[in-house]
C-alpha cells in the first residue's frame, strides 16, 4: 500500500482548469521532486493534497484512508504536513517556542523526558541549537527555512511536503538545506518537494514528477527527466539547465 495515492484529481477556478486528471503514488521512504514552469499547477497540487483546496473530481488517499475532503489540521494529526514557500513563523516567539507550538499542533503534550529529548534532537538536527533563544524575526532567511522544516518535523510528520525550500537562498544556504533534507530522508521521512532550483532538486531526489499546464507529462528518474523532449520544451527559455 502506498503512503500517498493521488487518483485522477482535477481542480478548476472559474474557467481555468489548474489541475487536469493527475494521478501518482508515493511509497513510504521516497524522496520525490515536483517541477514545472510557472503556472504549471504545482502549488495547486500541493494545496489539494494538504487540504487547503478540495478537488472537483478524483480522490486522495493517505495510508489507505480517503482524505479527499479533510481539512489541513486533520491531516497534520495524521502525519501529512506541508511547508510554505513564504515562511510565516511566530515572529515574536523564540526558535524554541515556535517548535513547541508545532508540538502542540501535532498532538504532543509538553513535559517529560521524551518531549525534552525530541526538542533537543530537532534543534540539533536542523542546526538551530545555538539560535534556540533568538526571536524568529531576527533570523536570517536561511535559518528561517530551517525553522520551517523544524516545525514540520515537530508535528510528527510521516510525509513532509516542502514548497520551494530553496527560494531566496544563497548557494551555500541551499547546500546546507539539501544536507538537512537528505538527513531527514535517511532517517526514514518521506518527502515530496516542489522546487524551481531544478539542478539542486535533481541532484537531491530519486524520482521526479513534471507538471505542465496542469497535467503530469513525465514521471521518472532525474536522468530520464533531463533527456525527455517534452520536459525540455516545457522549460524552453525558463529553465534550460534541465536539459
Amino acid at each position: 500500500m502506498p503512503l500517498l495515492e493521488v487518483r485522477n484529481i482535477s481542480k478548476s477556478f472559474g474557467g481555468l482548469r489548474a489541475i487536469k486528471d493527475v494521478s501518482f503514488k508515493v511509497e513510504k521512504g521516497e524522496l520525490i521532486g515536483i517541477i514545472g514552469p510557472n503556472g504549471a499547477g504545482k502549488s495547486t497540487l500541493f494545496n489539494l493534497i494538504s487540504g487547503v483546496y478540495h478537488p472537483d473530481t478524483g480522490s486522495i488517499f493517505f495510508k489507505g484512508e480517503d482524505i479527499t475532503k479533510m481539512e489541513p489540521y486533520e491531516l497534520v494529526r495524521k502525519g501529512l504536513v506541508r511547508s510554505w514557500q513564504i515562511v510565516r513563523p511566530f515572529r515574536n516567539l523564540t526558535v524554541e517556542e515556535n517548535i513547541q507550538v508545532a508540538f502542540y499542533g501535532g498532538g504532543f503534550i509538553e513535559g517529560g523526558s521524551e518531549y525534552k529529548q525530541r526538542l533537543e534532537e530537532i534543534l540539533q538536527m536542523t542546526g538551530l541549537l545555538t539560535y534556540r533563544k533568538q526571536l524568529s524575526k531576527n533570523l536570517p532567511q536561511g535559518y528561517l527555512k530551517r525553522l520551517e522544516v523544524a516545525r514540520a518535523v515537530a508535528t510528527g510528520a510521516e510525509l513532509l511536503m516542502l514548497d520551494e525550500p530553496f527560494a531566496g537562498l544563497r548557494a551555500d544556504e541551499i547546500k546546507g538545506l539539501m544536507h538537512l533534507i537528505a538527513t531527514l530522508h535517511n532517517r526514514g521521512l518521506t518527502l515530496l518537494i516542489i522546487e524551481h532550483v531544478v539542478r539542486s532538486l535533481l541532484e537531491l531526489t530519486r524520482r521526479v514528477l513534471v507538471l505542465h499546464e496542469g497535467r503530469l507529462i513525465k514521471e521518472g528518474t532525474p536522468e530520464e527527466v533531463r533527456r525527455d523532449k517534452m520536459v525540455i520544451e516545457a522549460y524552453f527559455g525558463e529553465e534550460s539547465e534541465v536539459a
